[in-house]
């Protein structure tokens, strides 16, 4: 079957169900830095994160703030969005009551600041989504703010009840790798879940990059997808003590991680090019 033909039977998939596909690159970003870099690169919008070494945590007020301010400077019409990660902690994704006012908390302020859209999820022990949970967040989020159900789909223990489940509750979009650890593995769970889909816009994320992006796209068809960018830059630190590491010793701290506005932009022309 050609691209074409998967393509349009995609879109007519779509038509059906009222939904109109949307296409996006979105960028996860942990900086100031890297954001700039995604929107000079041609992203669309970016997950805005702390700790993408530990998959992506919530930002912090300060690193909202001066995002708002720059892509407002800049963009006015906000074209370009921002969806912040609510996440108050690595490890998994069944939280405690003290965890969840942590984030309830984030939530309403990030909104409150102006971000467009919020991630989130959360987990049973089971490994079903916590639908209580799910309750709580979607009362605090208004008309016009997007939500995306971040990868703790990835490690639920039923992805096809997970996932009319994560549909039911009017999720605008789902982030996944298709259950494996990089998009690229995960493609044939991707594909089913893009078939499965009648308004759940569905993001492939994990693992993308200049090299496999359009076979992705090619066999999932997908209309959005989610990636990182990264490169590292050296520290401009002189002196460095070694032996007194500040975090976990498997990061190297005078390596810094950052998006590279290159890497967004040969995303965004194969993405281009295939659509």
């Amino acid at each position: 079957m050609t691209k074409n033909i998967l393509n349009i039977r995609f879109f007519l998939t779509k038509v059906k169900s009222g939904q109109k596909p949307n296409k996006s690159l979105e960028v996860c970003v942990d900086s100031l830095e890297s954001v700039i870099n995604a929107y000079e690169g041609g992203a669309d919008r970016v997950e805005l994160c702390s700790s993408l070494n530990e998959g992506g945590l919530t930002p912090s007020y300060g690193l909202f703030k001066s995002v708002r301010k720059y892509l407002d400077e800049r963009d006015p019409e906000r074209k370009f969005k921002v969806h912040s990660m609510i996440r108050c902690r690595p490890g998994d994704f069944n939280y405690s009551d003290l965890e969840l006012e942590t984030m309830f908390e984030d939530l309403k302020k990030l909104i409150e600041l102006g971000s467009d859209g919020v991630v989130f999820g959360a987990l049973t022990v089971d490994g079903l989504v916590d639908e209580s949970v799910l309750n709580e967040f979607m009362k605090l989020i208004p008309h016009g703010v997007k939500t995306t159900f971040h990868r703790a789909f990835d490690v639920c223990s039923n992805h096809k009840n997970c996932f009319i489940q994560i549909e039911n509750f009017g999720f605008d979009k789902l982030l996944t790798s298709g259950l494996k650890s990089n998009a690229f593995d995960g493609r044939e769970i991707i594909k089913e879940l893009v078939s499965m889909s009648k308004t759940l816009q569905v993001i492939a994320g994990a693992g993308i990059n200049s090299k496999n992006l359009e076979l992705i796209l090619k066999e999932t068809c997908v209309k959005e997808f989610h990636a990182s960018c990264r490169t590292l830059r050296d520290s401009k630190m002189i002196f460095r003590n070694t032996q007194v590491p500040m975090g976990s010793p498997a990061y190297d701290e005078f390596s810094i991680s950052v998006a590279q506005k290159e890497k967004v932009n040969e995303l965004k022309e194969i993405f281009k090019k295939f659509y």
